[in-house]
C-alpha cells in the first residue's frame, strides 16, 4: 500500500544539513517541504541545491500547517527551545544530538510531546546502520557469550582546524564528551542497554582556540568547555565500560568501540559513520574476522544521515513506535551530564532515568 510521504520541514542549514538533505530527498517515505535558517541566504541556497520547494523564517516554518515534522539541526544550546516550540504548534520533532544541553529542558520536551500525544526522535541515528546492526546481531546471538565489559574513545584533533565557524562547538552543551560523546554512548546503550551510575574527570586543557580555515581564518576564540573527558560507566546489566574523548590529541591505533565478552570481542563499526562491516573475535588466542554486514538500510553507504528520522517517518504512518525514542536519548544526555557532575564533585553519579534498547532495524527497511 503507497502511503503519504511524511512532511519535514528542516531548520539550521549548516554544514551537516547537506547529508541530511541529499538523503532524505532520495527517500520516497519523505518529503521536505521547506527548509529555514536564521542566515536567510545560507538557507536559500541549501533550497536551491536540494529542489526544497520553500523558503520561510524559523518560526513561520514551525507555525506552518503543512509540516509534520520539524528537523533540528541547530546549535545545541538552541534545540530545547526550538523543539519545544515545535511540539506546542503540535509537530513532532526530530533533532540532532543532544537532546538538550540540560537535563530539566530534555525532561521538559518529553513531557510536551507525551502531553500532546506527539513524537521526539534524536540523533545519533548511526547506531541503526548496517556496521552497528551487524555488531547488535552477533552480540545478541551470544557469539562472545556474556558481556562483561566494552571501551569506547574519540581522541580527535581540534575541529577549529576545518571547521569555518567552530565557536559553538566550544560553547555550552558542546565540547567533545557533549558534541562526539553521544556517538559513543548512545552506540553502549543501544549494545549493552541502560547505565546505572558514572565516574568521571573532564578539564579544560586549551583555554583558547583559533579558527583555522575559511573566511574567519585566524580569528581566536575563548574555549568554555572541557576539552578532555574520561568516565567509568556501570550499566544495569553488570557491564562495565571506559570512555574517553578529547579533542587535545589523536588515540592512533585504537579502536572506537570494543565490547568485550567471556569468549571474545566484538570491534563495533566507528560510530560516527554507518560502516558496512563489523570484526570478531570468538576465541582468546583467535584471529579477527571481518563479518560482512548483515543489514542493507544504509543504501549507498558512506553518510547516511537522516535513516533515523527515515525511520521515524514511516513508524509514523505505521502507527508503531520509532527507534531513536526521546527516552534514549534523554538517558544518553544524564550519563553524560552525570560524567561533568561527576568531576566536579568527586564521586559516583547515580543515573535516574532508564530506557529502552531500540529494536534491532530490520535488513532491509
Amino acid at each position: 500500500m503507497t502511503r503519504e510521504p511524511v512532511r519535514i520541514g528542516l531548520v539550521g542549514c549548516g554544514v551537516i544539513s547537506g547529508a541530511y538533505l541529499r538523503n532524505l530527498k532520495a527517500d520516497p517515505a519523505v518529503d521536505v517541504v521547506a527548509c529555514a535558517d536564521i542566515d536567510e541566504e545560507r538557507a536559500r541556497a541549501r533550497a536551491e541545491e536540494f529542489s526544497v520547494p520553500r523558503v520561510l523564517g524559523v518560526r513561520d516554518l514551525i507555525e506552518d500547517p503543512s509540516v509534520e515534522v520539524v528537523l533540528n539541526l541547530t546549535w545545541p544550546k538552541t534545540h530545547a527551545e526550538l523543539n519545544l516550540a515545535a511540539l506546542e504548534r503540535g509537530k513532532h520533532v526530530f533533532t540532532e544530538k543532544p537532546l538538550a544541553i540540560s537535563v530539566e529542558d530534555g525532561r521538559r520536551t518529553l513531557d510536551e510531546a507525551e502531553r500532546r500525544n506527539l513524537r521526539v526522535g534524536c540523533a545519533p541515528d548511526t547506531i541503526l546502520g548496517d556496521g552497528a546492526q551487524t555488531a547488535r546481531k552477533l552480540l545478541d546471538a551470544g557469539e562472545i557469550g556474556t558481556a562483561i565489559g566494552a571501551g569506547a574513545w574519540y581522541l580527535l584533533r581540534h575541529p577549529a582546524r576545518w571547521h569555518p565557524a567552530p565557536q559553538f562547538l566550544y560553547e555550552e552543551g558542546a565540547g567533545p564528551l557533549m558534541d562526539i560523546g553521544p556517538y559513543l554512548v548512545t552506540t553502549l546503550v543501544s549494545l549493552l542497554g541502560p547505565v546505572r551510575r558514572v565516574a568521571g574527570s573532564s578539564r579544560i586543557v586549551s583555554s583558547e582556540m583559533t579558527i583555522g580555515q575559511g573566511p574567519n581564518a585566524g580569528t581566536v576564540f575563548p574555549v568554555h568547555v572541557p576539552t578532555w573527558s574520561a568516565a567509568l560507566i556501570d550499566f544495569e546489566s553488570g557491564a562495565t565500560a571506559q570512555l574517553a574523548t578529547t579533542w587535545e590529541t589523536s588515540g592512533e591505533g585504537l579502536p572506537n568501540v570494543q565490547i568485550w565478552g567471556s569468549t571474545g570481542v566484538i570491534w563495533v563499526t566507528d560510530p560516527n559513520g554507518f560502516g558496512e562491516t563489523a570484526r570478531i573475535r570468538r576465541a582468546d588466542d583467535g584471529e579477527p574476522e571481518e563479518i560482512e554486514a548483515s543489514h542493507r538500510n544504509a543504501r549507498a553507504g558512506g553518510n547516511q544521515r537522516g535513516l533515523g528520522l527515515r525511520e521515524m517517518a514511516r513508524a509514523i504512518r505505521e502507527d508503531r513506535p520509532h527507534r531513536l525514542q526521546g527516552e534514549l536519548a534523554y538517558h544518553v544526555l544524564e550519563v553524560m551530564t552525570s560524567i561533568e557532575q561527576s568531576s566536579s564533585e568527586g564521586r559516583h553519579i547515580p543515573i535516574q532515568s532508564t530506557c529502552q534498547r531500540p529494536e534491532p532495524m530490520p535488513e532491509e527497511m
